[in-house]
């Protein structure tokens, strides 16, 4: 799976940098930045809020239970800040071509007794007190696809790993992975999401022999979910040594596709394999010209010569230095005035013009061909992925609102391929939700139900795993 991963990653390093004009990891010195411009166009066109979920059922008497499903996806989608994962996931697509999300159910339990029997004594039983469902955006490059798989839900792929970093102590405290610890795993090679290029990890919390002490010190882990075997293996990075198995914790199933708890969100699907394509992918060549444009631009009109040229042998040198001189006693005073009158071309005797004498020098001035090169790759972009610069038609105050609405209608059009993928990733994720909460939820949990549609009156509900039986159908309204 990693080699699978590396062959199809090859210009994601590339892409990150044209996102931000970015040499060597760094911004240039006139960095414009145009590529965050076009994410931020993106989030801010389709995706600006939490998206509205209406549920609805298969039969009349589903009407109560869909409200409630309704209220509930609304809600925990609010909890979960899916507008913020939502506009990460299309930040990933931009430089990766996909991203990719995965619920967690996360319970606090406490140990209560069973009936009958006394302090201390056996038979104490773990009981959720509450359960939280979040959803965590899994960067591109800590998850591995199966090989075989094409199909952007999943359904086809046999098995799927997620990269995770936990410490050496909690490693070690894992009661899944304490029968199968590594020998000497504290010598394992420190790893952490931020350090994925091989450099070595900084941390502060190292002892006095330079070593990484194991509350502090992270390796890198794979969760990888094996759809045919219905478990969940765990797996170190270095070493590949097996550190347990776990059942899977709930099943995923629509009918006869059987998915896994990671839901994906890509606009641009391979014709040849799995992976998708990134949109810097298809406009990086026009990228590449605006920025070099930008940077001659921003050069020709920062910089300033400020200097000045005057005839050889008139001015000494103690006087050149007066030059720019306001005070009136330190004036420029020159005797000979028939050599300056013939130097200036007069031909009668007086003062003479100084403008003829000191001329400067001609500032740098953007040639006016970059700036319709740089339309014309703009123009590109926008033809390329159906939205480009934010400057559309001009001011407002220079356009007419039939024109504007014109402009707008066509946006939208444009826009109808990214809003239909971004549905659909929310209708997938709310499906699952609900399944993972008809098959984990152990405590009572409360949400904002509609009581009277006509006045949007909202009200709190309490539903126990009884009040959420059944299949729905969502109609998601993305923000």
């Amino acid at each position: 799976m990693k080699d699978y991963q590396k062959a199809n990653f090859g210009s994601w390093q590339r892409n990150v940098k044209l996102l931000g004009n970015e040499e060597g990891g760094e911004p240039s010195e006139q960095s414009s930045g145009y590529g965050w411009g076009l994410v931020e166009m993106l989030c801010t066109s389709v995706l600006v809020q939490n998206p509205d979920m209406l549920c609805e059922g298969y039969s009349p008497s589903q009407d109560e239970g869909a409200k409630l499903m309704s209220g509930i996806c609304n809600y925990d989608f609010d909890q979960m800040n899916m507008e913020q994962v939502g506009n990460m996931l299309i930040m990933d697509n931009f430089w990766a071509g996909y991203g990719a999300v995965i619920e967690t159910v996360n319970s606090e339990t406490e140990a209560k007794r069973f009936p009958g029997t006394e302090d201390g004594e056996e038979g104490a039983e773990l009981l959720d007190l509450q359960q939280e469902y979040s959803a965590k955006r899994i960067p591109p490059k800590d998850i591995l696809f199966d090989p075989q798989g094409t199909l952007l839900d999943l359904s086809d792929h046999r098995y799927i790993a997620i990269a995770f970093f936990p410490t050496i102590k909690e490693v070690q405290e894992d009661p899944v992975f304490e029968k199968h610890l590594p020998d000497k795993i504290e010598d394992y090679p420190e790893s952490s999401t931020f350090d994925k290029g091989g450099r070595e990890a900084m941390s502060p919390m190292k002892s006095l022999k330079g070593e990484m002490e194991p509350e502090y010190k992270t390796i890198q882990c794979w969760e990888i979910h094996d759809k045919i075997g219905e478990e969940i293996i765990y797996m170190t990075d270095f070493g590949n040594h097996e550190l347990g198995r776990i059942p899977w914790p709930f099943k995923l199933k629509f009918g006869k596709r059987k998915l896994f708890p990671v839901t994906m969100l890509a606009f641009y699907p391979s014709p040849t394999g799995f992976y998708p394509k990134p949109l810097i992918d298809m406009i990086s060549p026009q990228l590449n010209i605006l920025y070099k444009l930008d940077n001659r631009m921003y050069t020709d009109t920062l910089t300033k010569w400020r200097k000045f040229v005057t005839w050889a042998n008139i001015f000494e040198q103690d006087q050149l230095a007066k030059l720019s001189d306001p005070i009136p006693e330190n004036a420029i005073m020159i005797a000979d005035v028939d050599q300056l009158d013939d130097l200036a071309g007069t031909t009668e005797h007086g003062i003479p013009d100084l403008g003829n004498i000191i001329a400067p020098i001609k500032d740098p001035a953007p040639n006016q061909d970059v700036v319709a090169v740089r339309d014309i790759a703009m123009q590109e972009i926008t033809d390329i992925i159906g939205f480009g610069a934010p400057g559309r038609g001009g001011m407002p105050k220079t356009r007419s609102a039939r024109e504007a609405m014109a402009i707008r209608e066509k946006l939208d059009n444009r826009m109808g391929k990214y809003i239909s993928a971004i549905t659909k990733f929310y209708e997938h994720f709310g499906q699952k939700h609900i399944l993972i909460l008809q098959q984990t939820m152990n405590v009572e949990r409360y949400a904002k139900v509609l009581v009277e549609e006509s006045s949007k009156i909202e009200a709190w509900k309490s539903y126990t795993k009884d009040d959420i039986a059944g299949t729905f159908h969502f109609i998601v309204y993305p923000g």
